[in-house]
């Protein structure tokens, strides 16, 4: 993964597995602690 600022915006390139599925990601991350205290200090 990899996240680039533009002036005011962020962008992300992520490299993924063939079966990702951006579906699941939401329940996967908050299934996730780390994700969890990532998205907290973000905020």
């Amino acid at each position: 993964m990899e996240i680039y600022r533009i002036g005011v915006r962020l962008f992300m390139i992520m490299e993924t597995a063939d079966d990702f599925s951006f579906e699941a990601k939401p329940k996967a991350d908050a299934e996730n602690p780390k994700v969890r205290d990532w998205e907290d200090f973000v905020w």
